[in-house]
């Protein structure tokens, strides 16, 4: 028998929406305005960093309508390649896995059990397209899905600098259900401060669900730009998760060694 539907949650929430919140209390405000092509540039700025090692400890709180949990995780990624990881609750290891460009493994340590998925069941489970290189933008803190060659348009907002893949006029008939579309409906939020995103919004039109996305603190090691604490917020029609993430120990561009071996007496569950 496969894991339960919290499963895939808890591993779907850490590693797609990694770094995930919402800062709160905001005051600043866009004083100056800036070209959609000054944006986009840094977009792309922050989506072609240097990172090509990442290792970290994430302290998590988990909660939705039904669970509450705290765990711990550890991740290691090597870019373009590998993400690794291990969720322990109460310090003892429960989940360790792997996701690479084809699928993703994970290995039940406490009934010996492991199973593999494609993409394909990724994608249905979350009712929009999953990719590696997703697991990688959000576990690194970059924007996802940002395509160089789509155009883009900025949208009005008093504390933020915002550009979307569809018009204001479009997704305000989306929330009043007169927008019939498939396709994600992405705003990406820049901070006029530090000129940095900050923030993602994500609509799912096929599973009505919202996604808040957003990098409220941030470290630097190395001049590189790590996400220090985040959190999730996922509303459907049946249920709100949020989770809390506090990243610990980080180190960038230090060489990893994975262990990515299935043991013998795991039995693989369909």
């Amino acid at each position: 028998m496969k894991p339960s539907k919290l499963v895939w949650i808890l591993l779907l929430g850490l590693f797609l929406f990694i770094s995930c919140g919402i800062k709160k209390g905001r005051t600043t405000l866009v004083t100056k305005e800036r070209s959609t092509e000054e944006l986009l540039q840094i977009l792309k700025n922050d989506h072609n960093n240097e990172i090509k090692y990442l290792y970290t400890k994430i302290a998590t709180k988990f909660k939705s309508k039904k669970y509450n949990y705290s765990f711990k995780t550890s991740v290691k990624l090597s870019r373009d390649s590998l993400l690794w990881f291990r969720i322990s609750f109460a310090g003892i290891p429960i989940f360790d896995g792997w996701v690479d460009k084809d699928s993703i493994t994970v290995l039940d340590k406490t009934k010996k059990e492991y199973w593999i998925e494609d993409y394909k069941f990724l994608s249905s489970f979350v009712a929009t397209k999953v990719t590696y290189d997703n697991f990688e933008e959000l576990a690194l803190g970059l924007p996802i899905e940002f395509d160089t060659t789509r155009s883009y348009m900025q949208l009005k907002d008093k504390n933020y600098y915002v550009l979307s893949t569809h018009s204001q006029k479009e997704i305000d008939k989306f929330y009043k259900g007169k927008f019939d579309t498939d396709d994600l409906i992405m705003r990406y939020y820049i901070d006029p401060d530090s000129l940095r995103m900050q923030k993602i919004l994500l609509d799912v039109p096929r599973d009505t669900a919202t996604i808040t996305i957003s990098y409220p603190e941030f470290f630097y090691m190395d001049g590189i730009r790590i996400p220090k604490q985040s959190n999730l917020y996922i509303t459907t029609p049946s249920d709100t998760v949020t989770m809390e993430l506090k990243y610990q120990k980080t180190k960038v561009n230090e060489p990893i060694d994975f262990y990515t071996v299935i043991p013998e007496k795991y039995r693989e569950i369909d």
